[in-house]
């Protein structure tokens, strides 16, 4: 009988594990989030000074916040007999930006100018460090002074001591202001008007602890961040504080404390809180997953003691200079569960995106973003480690769902293509076409095919411009088969002429080898053909004119002489970068003095230009969970709303760049550049503006060259150039050393 019970109970068993692992099937999984502390969870509320009536056209400078409220100083400058003046302000008011006291006065002395460089916040008053200037016209001779005063709510100043030195930050304690300079710290003890001075040099920041004692960092052996507390009535140094050497300066933006924490800590994951005693700093707030997002530099943070706090952040607007965010937490029952999404940056910062990152996880209540960042380390140059890291993520069941690769660093190892033909990411082409509000037709069509691969379109560019090649109008009679040929047949009929006014020979070899459909090599699918005619022929036109010179860019006639060679022909090809509807306008005439003819560079499919990044490019990866949260993400950048800001670059869509043609077309002058100072070239006409767009629409695939593959062109070529080896053994070498690299550098390590 027991065997029996033992082997129902067996058989109940199995079936209970079976129901568990399979139970859930047809069953929704709900979002989970283990890693989050949701003790640590904030909701973000942006800080208006209401200024009076009379002061909205003042701006907000900066802010201080108290325990009795907020200090602050506005301003606004005016122009009155050709002299600009400074209208300064400073007030009080409540936390929340109402109850508003303005003044005007830092002083008797009315007739100086005034300057306002920091304010410090204690229990009741603020401390102003000001500057002020006048000149006496009896003796032409301008006098400036600098001054900390301390002012009360009501305006009233209670003392205030003449400054020696330039202090760039401060802050009060124990019944003192202690004033931070570059090569010196001042404690004042303004009550009873008694200063200390002191050169304290060697620390990398200085600050408030929250017990009231200034603490000061400097740099240890090997790397180590020390931390040590200086008395603020001695300014004498007194100990090391223990338990906080293995957190590194340079990796946090390092804070004064508050009442629960000594020091604070901030990066674009969390804000950290260390009291003595404990092992390590303790989070406070989970910045990312909060969604707080600050717009511009945290200055200052004021914690409360209902653990919300204030970070005043310089953003530099039209209105404000100071914005200050309060962050209320969020009881951790409230706190909702969010599945999370991985965004991985190549080449660039969290703070790119940052704005854009906190409207986004405040916002939604099933996913955070989460960045990740893949870079070259301070100082190292070398991107390599970044990119084995990258490529081993890529592969990995958890691969980052988001790709954001900087623009500039789109070459060697570091290209995004290798990932394109390798199927690591996901094709965009449905996500785009069911997107409600995203009009695929918009899109430039030339970038789609940029962006596209065997078809199918895997990144998305959201802004661009065009490298192309100008000619003097009617310099070149057919450019529809634009070939090597054709090119050096065109040199050949101007034998005294150079190609370029001004090119070096890496330069030339760039631009000549960057479209992907380029004759000798592609990155997308690691090969190459350099051992062809075609190739020698161009070894031989860089021997004979591509030898390396540069004219005096520096030169006051440089923009002179420069046109003066392309209108006599002993110049004849201009490298052009195209941002606008307005630049092939704008080089024919301060470059040829009439239109300029796009050539584009040698090529066999007809194209006239080839597309290069402005800013980011940006997948997803094929392994994604969360591909439409992903796509949530990429798609804001071709949106209308993003679309019509981009400014000083071509954008995606063609609606936006008819928008900023119309803005173009009705200017009436336009301005160039020409020998050191801007000149009025009149207006455009919709002809300019269309060959631009045509120009756009008849360019290929973005930049796609490889620094390293220039490397060996030139090297090799080196050979030849000094009649060592011939162009054919040149390019036989060429092509065998750029085979291996290209298949070494395009798999996925």
């Amino acid at each position: 009988m027991g065997r029996v019970e033992n082997m129902k109970k067996a058989l109940f068993f199995i079936i209970g594990i079976l129901l568990m692992l399979c139970g859930c099937a047809g069953k929704k999984e709900e979002p989970v989030s283990n890693t989050v502390n949701k003790d640590a969870v904030y909701k973000s509320q942006k800080v208006t000074v209401s200024l009076p009536t009379e002061y909205a056209d003042y701006t907000v400078g900066d802010i201080a916040v108290g325990e009795s409220g907020l200090f602050f100083w506005c301003y606004k400058d005016i122009e009155e007999d050709e002299k600009f003046t400074e209208l300064l302000a400073w007030g009080h008011c409540d936390k929340d930006g109402r109850n508003v006291k303005l003044y005007d006065k830092l002083s008797d002395e009315d007739d100086w100018d005034y300057s306002i460089n920091d304010m410090i916040n204690c229990t009741d008053a603020v401390a102003i460090y000001y500057g002020r200037g006048k000149e006496f016209e009896e003796t032409e001779d301008y006098c400036y002074e600098e001054f900390i005063g301390v002012y009360d709510k009501s305006g009233q100043k209670k003392a205030e001591i003449p400054v020696d030195g330039y202090y760039y930050g401060g802050f009060y304690t124990e019944g003192r202001f202690v004033l931070i300079g570059y090569d010196a710290v001042v404690s004042w003890d303004y009550i009873n008007d008694k200063t200390v001075r002191k050169a304290l040099t060697g620390y990398e920041w200085i600050g408030k602890g929250g017990s009231g004692s200034i603490v000061a960092t400097y740099p240890g052996e090997e790397g180590i961040t020390e931390y040590v507390y200086i008395n603020p009535m001695t300014l004498e140094e007194e100990k090391t504080i223990e338990g906080l050497s293995n957190i590194a300066g340079n990796q946090y933006e390092i804070f004064s404390g508050t009442a629960d924490n000594e020091l604070l800590f901030l990066d674009n994951k969390s804000l950290m809180g260390y009291t003595p005693g404990k092992e390590a700093p303790v989070e406070i707030c989970n910045i990312e997953y909060s969604g707080l997002y600050w717009g511009g530099n945290v200055s200052e943070i004021f914690a409360e003691e209902n653990g919300d706090f204030y970070a005043t952040v310089g953003v530099y607007s039209n209105d404000v200079e100071c914005q200050l965010i309060k962050a209320i937490k969020i009881p951790p029952e409230e706190v909702k569960d969010k599945e999370e999404v991985n965004v991985a940056c190549l080449g660039i910062t969290f703070s790119d995106f940052e704005s854009f990152i906190g409207e986004l996880n405040s916002s939604s209540d099933s996913y955070f973003y989460a960045v990740k960042e893949y870079k070259e380390e301070e100082g190292s140059g070398d991107l390599l480690s970044s990119i084995n890291e990258f490529d081993k993520d890529l592969l990995a069941d958890n691969a980052p769902d988001i790709i954001v690769a900087e623009s500039s660093s789109l070459r060697g190892n570091y290209n995004i293509n290798k990932y394109v033909s390798k199927g690591v990411f996901l094709p965009l082409n449905d996500l785009l076409d069911k997107d409600p509000e995203i009009d695929a037709e918009d899109i430039f069509p030339s970038l789609k095919e940029a962006c596209s691969y065997d078809g199918k379109m895997y990144t998305i560019i959201p802004n661009f411009y065009i490298r192309t090649m100008l000619a003097k109008e009617d310099l070149c009679s057919d450019t529809d088969n634009w070939t090597y040929s054709a090119f050096d047949n065109v040199l050949k009929a101007h034998p005294d002429a150079r190609p370029f006014y001004n090119a070096f020979r890496d330069e030339i070899i760039s631009n000549f080898l960057a479209m992907e459909n380029n004759a000798f090599f592609s990155l997308s699918d690691g090969t190459c053909n350099f051992n062809t005619e075609e190739f020698v022929e161009f070894l031989e036109l860089l021997k004979e004119y591509g030898d390396d010179y540069e004219h005096d860019r520096e030169d006051y006639e440089y923009d002179v002489k420069e046109t003066r060679a392309y209108n006599e022909e002993s110049a004849l090809f201009y490298m052009a970068e195209v941002y606008s509807g307005e630049d092939l306008f704008v080089f024919g005439k301060n470059v040829f003095k009439g239109e300029a003819s796009v050539v584009g560079y040698p090529n066999n499919s007809g194209l006239k230009g080839y597309i290069v990044p402005r800013n980011y490019v940006l997948a997803i990866s094929n392994k994604s969970k969360n591909s439409e949260a992903a796509w949530q993400f990429v798609r804001k950048f071709l949106t209308d709303e993003y679309q019509a800001e981009i400014e000083y670059s071509i954008p995606a869509s063609m609606k936006a760049f008819d928008r900023l043609s119309k803005k173009l077309l009705a200017k009436e002058n336009i301005q160039g550049w020409y020998s050191n100072d801007t000149v009025d070239l009149g207006p455009i006409t919709k002809e300019e503006v269309t060959k631009v767009k045509n120009l756009i629409l008849s360019s290929g695939a973005n930049l796609l060259y490889d620094e390293t593959v220039v490397g060996i062109i030139e090297e090799e070529a080196g050979a030849f150039f000094k009649g060592e080896k011939t162009a054919e053994e040149v390019a036989k070498i060429i092509d065998s050393r750029v085979s291996i690299y290209l298949k070494e550098n395009m798999k996925i390590k």
